[in-house]
């Protein structure tokens, strides 16, 4: 009997965690868009605002003892809620309600990590059938660390599912171009409220393992303040000329009230595919 409502003190607390998180998440988002679309000027707004992106996660990833969130940098063409396509001086006050209203539902109730692709015989496509997922270093090198990560641990998914859906997927910032990543004024001003937010999404994931495939100076570090544990290397990759190492992993730490084991690793593009990945999955292995 008291086991039994130690678990359901547990999960009340949990659910009213959740709800915090929600209102909290929705807040955020309304407050980065508009503080952002009021510091730039009509010409900047038009390119640096045409890309929102929020976390998910796969259908797969609550169950899986191997909770690996993957962070990349900025959304480079993502889209949320009816924004796809407007000039940002056409959106409404109800179309920003909209996006932060489909931030909420991503992270907290919608799992789809892995609905934006297709399987196909030759490897994950975009759904729009072009983009390739097998031809990407982010994601192909991303699909390489997950597998061995499962080594050690059992699968709880099918085996022919789409390796996205094991794992959860968010960026550093939530704004940016519809091509490439937000600028430098851009990103001063998200910095305060992504930083914010990627704490919320790290106590709503509650991942075990976190990998930011997004380098250090200029990326991760502007966020080193949402890790509890970190270390940094110091050290940076060169991928060409004398000096050329194979220097991957650029910081370790801890997140989410040290739970999370995360590596920070340079951009994959450019590296060898195998060094890489041995390096991320080396640095895990690393931790105590």
């Amino acid at each position: 009997m008291a086991a039994h409502c130690r678990r359901a003190g547990r999960n009340n607390a949990r659910i009213g965690e959740n709800l915090y998180g929600e209102i909290f998440m929705k807040e955020h988002f309304l407050n980065l868009w508009h503080h952002v679309y009021a510091s730039l000027s009509p010409q900047k707004r038009e390119k640096q605002l045409a890309s929102q992106f929020a976390a998910t996660r796969g259908k797969n990833y609550d169950q899986n003892k191997v909770k690996l969130l993957l962070v990349g940098q900025a959304p480079n063409g993502w889209n949320l809620g009816s924004l796809n396509h407007l000039s940002p001086d056409r959106i409404t006050e109800e179309m920003v309600q909209e996006m932060a209203n489909e931030a909420e539902a991503r992270l907290y109730h919608r799992p789809e990590c892995g609905s934006w692709v297709e399987k196909r015989e030759n490897g994950l496509y975009a759904d729009d059938g072009k983009y390739s997922l097998n031809r990407s270093p982010f994601w192909r090198t991303a699909e390489k660390i997950e597998k061995g990560l499962w080594k050690k641990a059992e699968r709880a998914e099918e085996q022919n599912a789409v390796w996205l859906e094991n794992i959860a997927w968010s960026n550093l910032y939530k704004l940016s171009p519809a091509a490439g990543n937000p600028s430098e004024k851009s990103k001063t001003l998200q910095n305060e409220i992504c930083r914010e937010i990627l704490k919320e999404e790290v106590r709503a994931l509650q991942p075990t393992h976190i990998v930011m495939m997004t380098g250090w100076e200029g990326w991760a570090k502007n966020f080193q303040d949402c890790f509890d544990v970190l270390h940094v290397t110091g050290q940076k990759n060169v991928s060409r000329g004398d000096n050329k190492n194979e220097i991957y992993v650029e910081a370790t730490g801890r997140m989410g009230n040290s739970k999370a084991k995360v590596v920070v690793l340079c951009r994959p593009e450019g590296r060898k595919d195998e060094s890489y990945v041995e390096a991320a999955l080396k640095a895990f292995d690393n931790f105590q």
